[in-house]
């Protein structure tokens, strides 16, 4: 009977993989975000809420970068206004 042997190769190999894994997930999950934010963008004309939604929505990533707030609000009020 062989004994297996744990070699560096095969470490790096499954971090290499679960690494992977990560990115594929994670950018799942970014593109659906991306796919929800477009789609509130076109319904902000119909709906008042929907620009309450967005501040809500973007709020995690405007919090600390007053710049990308004031972007936010120009969008929305571009937005708005077509």
């Amino acid at each position: 009977m062989k004994k297996l042997k744990f070699r560096i190769e095969y470490i790096l190999l499954l971090i290499s993989i679960l690494n992977f894994a990560a990115t594929v997930c994670f950018k799942s999950m970014s593109q659906n975000n991306f796919i929800l934010t477009e789609s509130k963008l076109s319904l902000l004309k119909d709906r008042e809420e929907a620009v309450e939604d967005l501040k809500n929505d973007f709020w995690t990533l405007t919090y600390f970068d007053r710049g990308l707030e004031l972007q936010l609000e120009k969008i929305i009020e571009v937005k708005s206004n077509a």
